[in-house]
């Protein structure tokens, strides 16, 4: 007997679920635009915020195969998109600012509530955390990660980033954190002289 591979949908979807494929919200507003008729619910598509919430209700709906290789193509697509977007957006000026991107993931994975007073001891303006609670609503990482990138963009003093950081870890109280960075920043710094 031969093991045949699952179809290409099949470890797409899978890939989605494993949280290996992400893509930004824009491409997502595309993906629910492009696949509203099978969906077919205007509330069910105002609780679609992300990627597996979009493929959960596809898959309730009962998508069909023509369908389903429309989405992989879609997705596969918007990725595309994405990551070409991201390098373009997310990591040069984060990398400009010697803070690593995985850091900032760490970070906003980890905050929690706290992340509304990490943006206050951080100096990022309030209307722009408004704009990014508007934005992500259900969402505190993608809150915080807005809130590090904004932070990051700030037009000031580019080499103490990293101890600002540090220091409103502290001033927020999740010591743990900046426990972590604190290593991150020296495991960076001790590589960077080698």
């Amino acid at each position: 007997m031969k093991s045949s591979s699952p179809p290409p949908h099949v470890s797409v979807i899978q890939r989605v679920r494993d949280r290996d494929i992400t893509i930004n919200e824009d491409n997502l507003e595309r993906l629910k635009a492009k696949f509203s008729h099978i969906v077919n619910s205007s509330r069910a598509m105002y609780y679609i915020r992300t990627l597996i919430d979009l493929v959960n209700v596809l898959e309730l709906r009962g998508i069909d195969g023509r369908d389903r290789d429309q989405f992989t193509a879609a997705l596969v697509e918007c990725t595309k998109l994405t990551e070409s977007k991201r390098s373009a957006t997310c990591e040069k000026p984060v990398k400009e600012q010697g803070i690593p991107r995985h850091v900032l993931d760490m970070i906003s994975e980890n905050i929690g509530r706290k992340w509304w007073d990490l943006a206050h001891y951080l100096n990022v303006p309030d209307h722009e955390i408004e704009e990014i609670e508007g934005k992500y609503p259900f969402s505190m990482k993608r809150q915080a990660y807005q809130v590090l990138l904004t932070f990051c963009n700030l037009p000031d003093d580019n080499e103490g980033k990293a101890s600002k950081l540090i220091d409103a870890l502290a001033r927020a109280r999740r010591y743990d954190l900046k426990a972590q960075v604190e290593a991150e920043m020296s495991n960076k710094n001790s590589q960077s002289k080698k």
